[in-house]
């Protein structure tokens, strides 16, 4: 066979890399080597590398078809409209099974995640798939949503692609997994309709329902329909899960695992033990929680109050500037100011936050945060003068000394930038550490919103009825302690609802009490408020504490 010269070059390049780790040594500094390759002869050794650069240029084929499926992917026609939570969760599976389902070799793996690291491009895991399921099912829970809508790709009023029955059943089973109990009867009981019509309809083409057969889809309907069993049983409706038990339990199928549990359930004398065991997996609804997140964006409060003003607030810095500030709350103190931030220095700390590289959310360094689904980034004063200015803002509206010194001595930590994704949340909490005393903890917190969000992702405060959606540019400020107070103040426990539509970025300034007590002292009783300490700390003697 006549080889060309780039096909030569091809069978260079693979020779060092096949044979490379081996040919370490010099043949000229031994003579049993060059014995060795005159008894061997020529036919076997090429022959043998012939067969080596055959399977490498046939993973190559395997490698190249498995590339153009990817790009496939990306071109399609949901080509990453990932605002939408069903494109997202496609995305996100598509990119999973093509990853882990293909026959790449074992041995390319090293060389493509290295590629792909050079890319500075991150790709989804396995462990990613379940978190997008987990997305889908929390956006269900908090608004109110219909499964069969979602399934749809509708999210109220917000056309998407529509899901499978695969789909469907994978949503249910985690629901079920997870707690999330009445969003699993749904997801699984249209699953089960699905599987019926299927299976009643005479004319099945297996093509239709991913090559399944009528045996096939029997089965899948009894698993389906012995899961949706457990459910009801767990919803503490025996008499319905008996039912589906019996039409489910087939001995025929003996790898169903769901219907031999559901009849250990039921056959259970402890039945009530088993429903307290698994109810503390449940999450408790709290409905004005939902309220607030589903709550309309000019809807910030739930009743007016005389407090309930807009007002100038002037800068200590610069005399002739003023910050616009609405107030929301007094009890907590928490208002909100408009255009702190400009679309410029916007696009500057998202480029900050990508270069040093965002990570998934942590809680208190220990491990990745469920609580939390963001990834974020500290960025310090010193990375970039951008950060630098927009932390001296801060310093301007809040009128409290925002210094980086050494940590034991810090007025404000750094600024942290998040980016939520899919169903992107944060549960109630509160920001204050549990383990510090007051001089180095966090005595109020600011949220720079960098980005519109269509629908969702408000930050609200359950126990004062406030919910605030974002908008681009504007910072959201709130004390963690009331004027009197060394405990933390429980009214400040907040949340950030589940991203639905959109992509949401913040950057969060924790301001300490370290350097703060003349700026914001207790004030002249013990109900007093915010406003209260403001009229003591007025504008010249605040310059006197700067100066």
């Amino acid at each position: 066979m006549k080889l060309t010269a780039p096909a030569l070059v091809m069978r260079g390049t693979l020779l060092a890399i096949v044979f490379g780790p081996v040919l370490v040594t010099s043949i000229v500094t031994s003579y049993e080597k060059l014995r060795m390759l005159v008894e061997r002869g020529d036919d076997a050794l090429i022959q043998s590398i012939e067969e080596t650069i055959a399977e490498d240029q046939e993973r190559i084929k395997n490698l190249t078809a498995i590339l153009s499926q990817y790009y496939g992917i990306l071109k399609a026609d949901y080509q990453f409209q990932a605002d939408h939570p069903n494109d997202f969760y496609l995305l996100v599976k598509h990119h999973v099974t093509t990853w882990f389902d293909s026959e790449i070799d074992q041995d390319y793996i090293p060389v493509l995640e290295e590629v792909i690291k050079e890319q500075n491009v991150t790709f989804p895991i396995l462990n990613d798939f379940p978190d997008a399921v987990l997305a889908l099912i929390r956006l269900q829970y908090v608004y109110k949503l219909k499964a069969q809508d979602m399934f749809e790709g509708n999210y109220l009023g917000y056309m998407g692609p529509a899901l499978d029955r695969v789909d469907a059943y994978l949503i249910g089973k985690q629901a079920f997994d997870t707690g999330y109990l009445p969003q699993a009867q749904m997801w699984l009981q249209m699953n089960v309709d699905l599987l019926s019509d299927a299976l009643e309809n005479d004319k099945h083409d297996p093509s239709q329902d991913g090559g399944s057969s009528i045996e096939e889809l029997r089965a899948e309907y009894l698993f389906t329909l012995c899961l949706l069993g457990r459910t009801y049983f767990y919803m503490n409706d025996s008499e319905t899960a008996r039912k589906m038990y019996q039409q489910c339990n087939n001995p025929k199928l003996t790898d169903n695992e769901d219907a031999e549990q559901l009849g250990k359930e039921l056959e259970a004398d402890n039945s009530t033990e088993l429903l307290e065991k698994f109810a503390s997996k449940i999450l408790s609804s709290d409905e004005n929680t939902s309220a607030l997140c589903s709550r309309e964006k000019d809807h910030r409060v739930t009743v007016i109050r005389p407090h309930h003003v807009c007002r100038y607030k002037s800068d200590p810095f610069i005399p002739y500037r003023r910050f616009r500030e609405e107030i929301l709350s007094t009890s907590p103190y928490a208002s909100v100011f408009y255009d702190v931030i400009h679309d410029s220095e916007i696009a500057r700390l998202k480029e900050i936050a990508r270069k040093e590289g965002l990570r998934r959310g942590r809680v208190m360094g220990t491990g990745v945060s469920e609580s939390r689904t963001g990834d974020l980034v500290w960025v310090h004063d010193e990375d970039d003068p951008l950060v630098a200015r927009v932390s001296q803002r801060v310093a301007a509206f809040s009128r409290l000394d925002v210094t980086m010194r050494e940590q034991h001595r810090w007025s404000a930590e750094p600024m942290q930038v998040v980016n939520y994704g899919l169903g992107g949340h944060y549960d109630v909490h509160m920001d204050p550490f549990q383990d510090r005393d007051n001089g180095h903890n966090r005595l109020a917190t600011v949220l720079f919103y960098l980005t519109d969000v269509e629908k969702g992702g408000a930050t609200i405060f359950p126990k004062v009825g406030v919910s605030v959606s974002p908008v681009k540019g504007m910072a959201l400020m709130w004390y963690n302690y009331q004027p009197h107070m060394k405990d933390r103040d429980r009214l400040t426990y907040h949340a950030g609802c589940p991203v639905l539509m959109g992509n949401k970025w913040i950057a969060n300034k924790w301001i300490w009490h370290y350097g703060n007590m003349f700026r914001r002292p207790c004030g002249p009783s013990p109900q007093s408020t915010q406003l209260d300490v403001e009229n003591i700390v007025t504008l010249d003697a605040l310059n006197q504490v700067i100066e």
